[in-house]
């Protein structure tokens, strides 16, 4: 099983959203968050399903943001905090 968009979509659209939606018939938003890796969840197709989900998909709006992805460094983080910090933007490969 492969974990990129289109199983999450999956997920999403056959048991996560309609258990929601079964369980709490009120909510109107769910809020997803998830690392910024463009070949998972950072690519046009998963911003198109996202985008059409209140009208097409389930009805809900769903809120999807993204933080730092950080997957080979495991002593300090990257990015623009660590930037900010004084830190290199990146930290050497372990």
């Amino acid at each position: 099983m492969q974990h990129d968009n289109a199983m999450i979509q999956k997920l999403l659209d056959n048991f996560i959203l309609p258990y929601i939606k079964k369980v709490a018939p009120t909510v109107a938003h769910v809020y997803v968050r998830s690392d910024g890796c463009k070949a998972q969840f950072k690519c046009a197709n998963n911003f198109f399903w996202v985008s059409r989900q209140k009208v097409e998909g389930c009805g809900l709006t769903i809120h999807w943001s993204f933080f730092e992805s950080c997957h080979r460094v495991l002593l300090r983080p990257r990015g623009r905090h660590a930037q900010e910090r004084g830190e290199p933007a990146r930290a050497p490969r372990l």
